[in-house]
């Protein structure tokens, strides 16, 4: 509350969203490298991804609390948390009195458990896909894109979670969205899939509705496996290298990489036709999605409420 209190006197209470808004903003190319900016597919794209993901990083960390604590601290010393070189200019400039060279390092040893963490991901990815392939087949489990994917929603978003069945989101996705589509590939869609756990499959106004482990399928083949596996182990070693060189995006974003490799070794007729994300989740955009729409998959972002809009009183927040 002290830190509350010292900048609402100083009527600067906009500090900490206005230092998130430039985190959103600034350039990061010195951190990414080329192979990430062809992996994505452009440099303009490479940078909207990096800001995306530290904003959504700096957010929902403990930042803003800590950025509080200090102003409210009357013998704080310097301002230290995992910063790169850019978020550190930032903060400085809006007059926090930052310890780079230890923020820095705390960075570093940041990017380096995110890259450790997307590395065991490739690993977990590849060991169940060798799975499914051991128990479909090495023709791939056929299971065609006839679905659709429903990430991030709760229990009361299903028909089995509240009375009414028709007042719920994936009863309105079934009854006025789907039904009602007569173009392909939504039109062929029988299924819907969710990830809410604990809840048991289903049948609503023929639909099957089940719940699945992940959005993505693994590949299925020996041959996607294989390439999987490939691309995989290159992306971790040059990931590993550009870290210890100064360039942090390919090790910070690791496990996104680990899951775009896994949606280009899938076959496309076994990816789901569309996922929505709803906006509970709609600062980071997936990294695999850009591939995804690429092989046809709708990917979209949906709004369950009216607005999401900060609110903007005469004390400036």
């Amino acid at each position: 509350m002290r830190g509350y209190t010292i900048l609402r006197s100083r009527n600067e209470l906009g500090k900490i969203f206005d230092i998130l808004e430039q985190v959103s903003r600034a350039d990061y190319h010195q951190a990414i490298t080329g192979k990430f900016r062809a992996a994505v597919g452009d440099s303009r794209l490479a940078g909207l991804v990096v800001q995306q993901y530290l904003l959504q990083w700096y957010s929902s960390s403990n930042f803003k609390q800590k950025l509080l604590e200090y102003i409210g601290s009357a013998d704080a010393g310097k301002f230290a948390y995992a910063m790169p070189g850019e978020v550190v200019d930032i903060v400085r400039e809006k007059g926090i009195d930052v310890n780079a060279p230890y923020s820095r390092f705390l960075w570093f040893l940041h990017c380096l458990k995110s890259w450790m963490k997307g590395s065991i991901l490739g690993f977990v990815i590849f060991l169940r896909s060798v799975k499914v392939c051991l128990c479909v087949g090495n023709t791939g489990n056929n299971q065609g894109n006839g679905y659709i994917v429903l990430p991030g929603i709760t229990r009361n978003s299903l028909p089995c979670g509240i009375k009414s069945g028709s007042y719920c989101l994936v009863a309105w996705f079934a009854e006025k969205y789907l039904a009602a589509t007569n173009t392909t590939p939504l039109s062929d869609v029988r299924e819907i899939r969710h990830n809410v756990k604990g809840t048991p499959d289903m049948t609503y106004q023929g639909f099957s509705i089940r719940r699945t482990g992940g959005v993505l399928p693994y590949p299925s083949t020996m041959w996607g496996i294989a390439v999987f596996l490939k691309q995989a182990v290159v992306s971790i070693l040059k990931a590993l290298g550009s870290l210890l060189s100064g360039r942090w995006s390919e090790a910070l974003l690791m496990a996104e990489i680990a899951r775009m490799h896994q949606c280009d070794c899938v076959i496309s007729q076994n990816l789901p036709a569309a996922v929505f994300y709803n906006n509970s989740a709609y600062i980071f955009r997936p990294l695999w999605t850009y591939l995804a729409e690429k092989k046809g998959v709708q990917v979209s972002l949906y709004f369950y409420s009216t607005n999401i809009e900060l609110l903007n009183g005469n004390m400036n927040y």
